[in-house]
């Protein structure tokens, strides 16, 4: 700190510094970062800062200022003002010169309340105030001190000496000048026991710098008991101080210059320590924290604490965290790993350790009111921020538009296949009861339908367990994340046109869930009326069933219960609570038991009907893959689906807990598959058991990844589970694909595989001809 003080009066004293405890709020300007250069004030003006992080003042004069308005701080106060982690020195002052400046109440020039700030080559002179007429520090912590020290003659002019003829031998200064040099001696003295200094307190012409005509004390610290009162005295036997008389100048002693100090209490950041029979505050120094306000009485047990795992470093009350952790505030030293999105985490405590768009626990929540990013924000359904400005573009508009029409083909392309079945099952069952064709499982032909219903309910099984995500090509994971939840790709869509439209009134989180409701809706119209109505709920129940109890349940983050489906709301609020009652808990009813039970009531009341033509088209999607006796089964699949839900939601922590029940459950499916084996073709009985054990399978290497093994054993298991997931995802994509092609052309198939075997017919063992059943055929199997 390389500044000079001259003539800053306090109260007809010439004491620069005063430090004392109080809290002064000032929000003149309360951006978090500041830069102020070559600035020149007069008369009439003051700069506040408050709840600054980072400022720069170089070049500036400020002088003659009596600023009425305010009674501290002359010309420059700094309120709040703290360390910054990305900022060494935080607060800067330098190349400035403070002149004849009037404060009413304190800091003459400078007033530092609760701040950090670093002075460097500045000038501070003729300035006044009733205590500290050159500088006051308020709530200063603790630390060391470099002080620099000019000594002025009776014209205010620095004392000043060449080093080099001081030291010169030869042709340098006389003996007397060189013993007058060298009797310029500045000490710090301690008032009384009750004050103690360490470090450097004392300072002579070695010390002196001749650029600036100053000695330097450096690292000075001092200590005395926590909210007392006291000072220490900075003192030269070179100048002795006089009285006039009358009759002679009587000497009193050195001259010395008192600096007064009022000691606070330990703030945060600070332990209580005893030093004979002080009781100080020791700053936790860089590498340890503490972050509770201490006690006087627990001083033998208070400690600096060691950096936390997940931190970059520490120092004081202050804790960087590594990139992709976050903590709820700068309070607690709980910090949590991002594990959804790493990359929403950062170190930067001024956006709430979250990136832009991003904000509350963990930042995997979107700022959709605009509260703290100033700009409205929607979820893009992985964690990731979308402004809602941009999404008016086409480029945003148009995959929502075509994903919603995607889904709405699809459906309408398996209730169209599922009704094509059900009447070639039909067709055959009145031909066989006529006496006219004896015609059972060539019904079934076209295999389409069943194969699209295994695929379905691998991926809405795989979507639920299957939670470690790899950034994958998009023409990988596209299909599969349409299909296994077909509710919650176009969930966040519209979140900003409802947030405006409804002007915030109630939380988006329960809005969210109303309009997930009404999407059954927008695929019902134009379906095939009762059929449709089957599929869409069998089709969509996992995921609405899901979306409904994440609204109810609660996730816990650092020992605070938060909804689960978006976790920037609390659990359990009055308004959680009326909308479990009103709209969650009827909308469960409907489709977890209402719909379902009204499709099974109707079922087993026709149980022996079940071929007739007007059950068949209405229901033939639920019972048509399976045995007479097993007609239910389709019953069984889905609460199964429900049930690893329901656990997914409402067992508790930890995960890999409820990954261990799902296995459970799929095993003793797996043994009554076996046992009662429901489907009328073995194939689709064996593509239902490897399903299970490729399910079985990704269970287990979910568990194993989530109890964190060394990084080779994770990346092996994650490329296993990457080839086993998706290999198999494209195996059934292509069984869908095959068994509708085969219907379609299965006369060309055959007449290609037949040229194949012409032109190699040692190829013929590897290939197999499967012919259309003839009419003829039929009539021979009469009865």
């Amino acid at each position: 700190m390389d500044v000079s003080f001259y003539q800053n009066v306090e109260q007809g004293y010439i004491y620069q510094i005063f430090t004392f405890n109080r809290f002064y709020y000032s929000n003149l300007i309360n951006d978090k970062y500041y830069q102020v250069q070559y600035l020149s004030i007069g008369n009439e003006f003051t700069l506040e800062f408050s709840n600054m992080q980072y400022v720069i003042l170089e070049n500036i004069t400020i002088e003659g200022t009596e600023f009425q308005k305010s009674l501290n701080g002359g010309a420059l106060a700094l309120q709040d003002c703290t360390y910054d982690f990305f900022y060494s020195n935080s607060i800067l002052i330098q190349e400035s010169i403070f002149m004849k400046n009037t404060a009413l109440g304190y800091g003459g020039a400078i007033l530092l309340e609760n701040s950090d700030a670093q002075i460097e080559n500045c000038i501070i002179q003729y300035n006044k105030a009733q205590i500290g007429g050159g500088i006051r520090y308020m709530g200063l912590s603790g630390g060391s001190l470099n002080l620099t020290i000019q000594i002025l003659d009776e014209e205010n002019n620095p004392f000043i000496f060449d080093m080099d003829l001081f030291n010169n031998q030869n042709g340098g200064y006389t003996k007397f000048i060189q013993e007058e040099v060298a009797n310029f001696k500045i000490k710090a003295n301690p008032a009384n026991e009750k004050i103690k200094i360490f470090g450097q307190y004392f300072t002579d012409y070695t010390k002196y710098n001749q650029q600036d005509f100053t000695f330097s004390i450096k690292d000075m610290m001092i200590i005395s008991d926590p909210n007392s009162f006291n000072y220490i005295q900075f003192e030269t036997t070179a100048i002795q101080r006089t009285i006039k008389n009358k009759d002679r100048n009587i000497t009193q002693g050195p001259f010395h210059v008192k600096l007064n100090i009022q000691f606070r209490e330990c703030i945060e950041g600070e332990v209580y320590k005893l030093s004979g029979s002080i009781l100080y505050c020791q700053e936790c120094s860089e590498g340890t924290y503490y972050l509770q306000k201490p006690d006087k009485e627990l001083y033998q047990t208070q400690i600096c604490k060691r950096c936390p795992q997940y931190s970059q470093t520490c120092f004081r009350n202050n804790i960087q965290l590594k990139e992709g952790y976050w903590r709820i505030n700068n309070q607690t030293d709980s910090i949590i790993y991002c594990k959804n999105r790493p990359t929403n985490c950062i170190p930067d405590e001024n956006s709430k350790y979250c990136i832009q768009g991003n904000y509350g626990p963990l930042c995997e929540s979107c700022d959709i009111y605009g509260n703290f990013w100033d700009q409205q924000y929607q979820s893009d359904g992985k964690y990731g921020c979308l402004n809602c400005n941009k999404l008016q573009k086409v480029e945003y508009i148009m995959p929502t538009i075509l994903i919603v029409i995607g889904m709405a083909i699809y459906i309408l392309f398996s209730i169209r296949v599922s009704l094509l079945v059900s009447r070639q099952i039909i067709q055959g069952y009145y031909l066989r009861r006529l006496g006219i064709i004896s015609i059972s499982k060539s019904a079934f032909a076209d295999n389409t339908n069943m194969n699209m219903k295994a695929m379905l309910h691998y991926m809405q099984i795989a979507a639920l367990i299957n939670t470690f995500e790899v950034e994958l090509p998009i023409f990988m994971t596209f299909f599969p994340q349409q299909i296994g939840t077909p509710v919650q790709n176009i969930l966040f869509s519209f979140d900003c046109y409802l947030n405006k439209a409804q002007e915030s009134k109630f939380p988006i989180v329960f809005v969210r869930t109303l309009w997930s409701l009404c999407v059954p809706l927008f695929y019902v119209i134009g379906s095939y009326s009762m059929s449709g109505l089957v599929f869409l709920i069998f089709f969509m129940q996992p995921n609405m069933i899901q979306n409904l109890l994440s609204v109810m349940s609660c996730r816990e983050i650092d020992k605070k219960n938060y909804i689960l489906s978006d976790i920037s709301y609390s659990c359990y609020t009055d308004i959680h609570i009326n909308y479990i009652i009103f709209i969650c808990l009827p909308g469960l009813f409907l489709w977890l038991i209402a719909l379902p039970a009204y499709f099974l009531r109707n079922l087993v009341l026709n149980k022996e009907k079940l071929d007739y033509a007007t059950i068949r088209l209405q229901y033939g999607f639920l019972y048509q893959d399976y045995k007479q006796n097993s007609y239910y089964w389709e019953y069984i699949k889905s609460y199964k689906k429900l049930l690893v839900v329901i656990i997914l939601n409402f067992y508790g922590e930890p995960y890999t807990n409820k990954l261990i029940i799902i296995l459970i459950v799929f095993l003793l499916y797996y043994v009554a598959l076996s046992k009662f084996q429901p489907y009328q073709m073995i194939y689709f009985q064996i593509l239902d058991k490897n399903s299970i054990v490729v399910i079985i399978i990704l269970i287990i290497m979910n568990i194993f990844l989530y109890n964190k093994p060394d990084i080779i054993q994770q990346q092996f298991f994650y490329i296993l589970l990457l080839i086993i997931h998706n290999g198999y995802q494209l195996f059934l994509i292509k069984e869908v694909v095959l068994a509708k092609l085969n219907t379609q052309y299965l006369n060309q198939f055959n007449y290609f595989k037949r040229k194949i075997i012409q032109c190699f017919p040692k190829a013929q063992k590897y290939i197999k001809i499967v012919d259309k059943v003839s009419t003829k055929t039929f009539k021979n199997w009469k009865k």
